[in-house]
């Protein structure tokens, strides 16, 4: 019968072939879905899409391991683009949204959450260097409370805008001295005061440094990092499979490259 799930290969007149199970005249159930362009899709189908397990990898042997749904990734799974980042965390409608870890190509590390491919709300970032920073993102940029630590031992513990210092905070000197005041766009602004190394004025301010501690911790420079964030914007549906629908009994959709959208977007 026709609703049956039955096990074939099929090849389309513009190149492309699955082999595995039907349902009827759609993919359902296990099957390999090979483009002409050479893009392939092996795991889980329903009702024409792909949802389940399953893996993508592109022409530019960039690879999608991981959940999907309807046709998106969508799950959790793990993206190794074609310039060797790693992301292996949440997604959403094709875009990087919870909680995630990405190692970039020059080993930089981000650990926390995302928000349709950037990154947004608390996390880690390491860079390779070894300055990290603690604490709360937007839109892909250090916004909220924070705590930058540099490699070379300076700390600043204070509010961030834009990726730059903005609001209350201090700064502690490696050498162990603090500087205590307020910052616009990365800049000293107003009144502030400085206590050397030993002061004993510094004394009374440990025990609070400690708290502040417990919550944030650590990190480095200025720069945005916005260079360095994946995102996918147009439906996989309409790029990689989803949209099979049945034209004198054969499957048409559009083809496209999720990795030119995963790996080469990055501006």
């Amino acid at each position: 019968m026709e609703n049956e799930e039955r096990a074939c290969e099929k090849i389309f007149s513009n190149g492309d072939v699955y082999l595995g199970s039907f349902k009827g005249s759609i993919p359902h159930g296990k099957g390999k879905y090979t483009w002409s362009e050479g893009t392939v899709y092996e795991g889980d189908w329903e009702e024409g899409k792909m949802t389940g397990k399953g893996k993508i990898i592109w022409p530019s042997q960039a690879t999608y391991e991981g959940d999907f749904s309807g046709g998106y990734l969508h799950g959790f799974g793990t993206f190794i683009g074609s310039d060797g980042s790693i992301y292996r965390g949440s997604w959403k409608m094709n875009s990087q949204h919870g909680i995630g870890r990405k190692q970039y190509p020059n080993s930089d590390i981000y650990d926390g959450c995302w928000r349709e491919g950037v990154r947004e709300g608390s996390g880690r970032y390491a860079w390779s260097i070894g300055n990290v920073y603690i604490g709360n993102w937007k839109s892909g940029k250090m916004s909220g409370r924070g705590v930058m630590k540099w490699s070379n031992g300076d700390l600043f513990d204070g509010f961030w805008s834009n990726g730059l210092r903005h609001g209350s905070g201090f700064y502690r000197f490696a050498d162990g001295s603090y500087y205590f005041g307020t910052w616009s766009k990365g800049l000293k602004d107003g009144l502030g005061t400085f206590y050397p190394a030993g002061n004993k004025h510094l004394r009374n301010l440990e025990g609070h440094k400690d708290k502040k501690k417990k919550q944030l911790s650590r990190n480095s420079s200025y720069d945005s990092e916005e260079s360095v964030i994946p995102s996918v914007k147009r439906s996989l549906s309409d790029k990689i499979s989803s949209s099979f629908r049945r034209s004198s009994g054969r499957f048409s959709h559009k083809t496209t490259s999720l990795d030119d959208d995963l790996g080469h977007s990055e501006s």
